[in-house]
């Protein structure tokens, strides 16, 4: 079992089953929800994730749809603005940011989003998958990431 939390420590959560292989996004909005260079997650499903506390703290933002659904989600804590993991009922998973987990995190780097958005100082990540834009239907590959992590 992982924890995580926020940097204030206000809110924290429980990952009770296995985590996917991580995805770096390279996407402006990532980029800026993260204030970073990339953003890097996993995925856990719903039913193996819980919050243990400051569930009154947790905000979502979810920005104007640019193309096609789902929107751009980012989920934040209210007083120290740190990134949190993101629920995505609708789909089965929950999005956790790698830098709100507690404890080492054992998994393996599976693919680059939003490669072509690249910043200049950040490296290529090695030989993974690639996507130049978003991930072809983000869900599917959701689902593929939960199916080759149980093969």
């Amino acid at each position: 079992m992982l924890t995580g939390s926020c940097l204030c420590g206000t809110v924290a959560f429980k990952v009770e089953s296995a985590l996917t292989a991580i995805e770096v996004y390279h996407c402006s909005r990532c980029r800026k929800a993260y204030g970073s260079g990339l953003a890097a997650t996993v995925y856990v499903r719903l039913d193996g994730f819980r919050w243990v506390q400051g569930t009154e703290a947790v905000k979502v933002y979810d920005a104007p749809l640019r193309e096609r659904p789902p929107q751009y989600r980012h989920a934040f804590c209210d007083r120290c603005g740190s990134p949190l993991p993101i629920c995505r009922e609708e789909f089965g998973f929950v999005e956790i940011p790698v830098g709100a987990l507690s404890g080492r995190v054992i998994s393996t780097l599976e693919c680059e989003i939003f490669a072509e958005q690249r910043l200049q100082w950040v490296s290529a990540l090695g030989c993974v998958r690639q996507f130049a834009k978003a991930a072809p239907h983000g869900e599917e590959v959701v689902r593929e990431l939960f199916s080759s992590q149980t093969a």
